[in-house]
């Protein structure tokens, strides 16, 4: 039945032969709710086993921190959770891998030696139209570009390449008071032996300040072996939390990075995509809400967050691999939802979407 669980820990290990072992023990005829939850179960174990290919490697959950200022919650939670100062893996903004809590006010003596720093990371254009909060409008334009600019910054220092000359900060405007706040990312990832506090501090560089330098700070790191069922008692693997589609992107991002964990080369490539994920997402989802109401669809944050996955997995890609990407999601979308997995079945149908508009002529 696949590749063994050899090679992984003992936890894992058990959890894997006891997948297995139950859904052997599961009758052919039994198709209860309680039954097809098993068979799906091992099922999702063997695909993890399958991309995992003998390595062993584990699941990681990996804690960042990150401070800005702004002018309210409500600038403080598109600045920090929102389209900017999220982690990137090598897989792309992949929202299934993180969450967010926050943002929550900072006093000012968390901020002591830190101050000035923050002020001067606010970009001043938005400063200059701050009464002009319109979803989409030249507020949100002015941040989104100012923080694309840093992710730009930020792979030229990583590349060993000199920043471009930034003009000085001017002065806040009269009136304006900027307040201070975090957010915590709870970062999945995978890592072998000795990796994980490299992959750690990678994914805290994809997050960085309006010079490019890294702004998020890794406060905890911690391995998720799995738990075990407060109903039978057995073991159960991490993948049945994670679900398959961010399971295949955790898999994506370690194939990427599993020769070059903390390359300086490699976070460069990623924050130069990031940068252009960032500006087409923004374009794409601002022309979609100007839409006519009819023509328009809801979008919530997890479907623009999928959106901006696949416009970064796009960039070099042709447009006879793009239909076959819009395909691939589109069938996995069917799969997912018969598994009740409405939320993956959605995002991937957003994915399709988008790689059908780019592939268009």
């Amino acid at each position: 039945m696949g590749i063994s669980g050899a090679g992984d820990t003992p936890w894992l290990a058990q959890a894997v032969e006891e997948a297995r072992r139950r859904a052997e023990h599961v009758a052919p005829d039994d198709w209860s709710e309680a039954a097809c939850r098993v068979r799906q179960e091992a099922l999702d174990v063997e695909e993890w086993e399958r991309r995992r290919r003998g390595r062993a490697v584990r699941l990681w959950v990996v804690h960042l921190k990150v401070r800005a200022a702004a002018l309210d919650v409500d600038d403080a939670r598109f600045r920090l959770a929102g389209y900017l100062r999220h982690p990137y893996h090598r897989s792309g903004n992949v929202p299934a891998l993180y969450s967010t809590t926050g943002p929550v006010a900072c006093t000012e003596r968390a901020v002591l030696g830190d101050r000035d720093r923050l002020v001067r990371d606010y970009p001043r254009p938005a400063l200059l139209c701050r009464d002009d909060r319109t979803p989409y409008g030249a507020f949100e334009r002015a941040h989104v570009a100012d923080y694309a600019a840093a992710l730009t910054a930020g792979s030229r220092r990583a590349a060993g390449t000199p920043a471009p000359r930034r003009e000085p900060v001017a002065p806040l405007p009269g009136g304006v008071r900027l307040s201070f706040w975090r957010v915590r990312h709870r970062v999945l990832v995978l890592a072998g032996p000795g990796e994980a506090p490299e992959r750690a501090e990678e994914l805290a560089s994809t997050i960085v300040d309006s010079e490019g330098w890294p702004a998020a700070t890794v406060v905890g790191i911690e391995p998720d072996d799995g738990h075990r069922s407060p109903l039978d008692g057995h073991w159960v693997h991490p993948v049945a939390g994670v679900g398959p589609f961010a399971a295949d992107a955790l898999w994506d991002d370690y194939d990427a990075a599993e020769h070059d964990a903390g390359d300086p080369a490699a976070l460069a490539a990623v924050l130069d995509r990031a940068a252009r994920a960032l500006r087409g997402a923004f374009d794409v989802d601002a022309h979609a809400d100007s839409a006519p109401p009819r023509a328009s669809e809801a979008c919530p944050a997890a479907l623009r967050h999928a959106a901006e996955q696949a416009h970064h997995r796009a960039v070099g890609t042709s447009a006879s691999e793009l239909r076959d990407l819009a395909s691939a999601a589109d069938e996995l979308a069917g799969r997912v939802a018969d598994d009740d997995r409405e939320d993956d079945a959605e995002r991937l149908r957003r994915q399709a979407a988008v790689y059908r508009r780019l592939s268009e002529p």
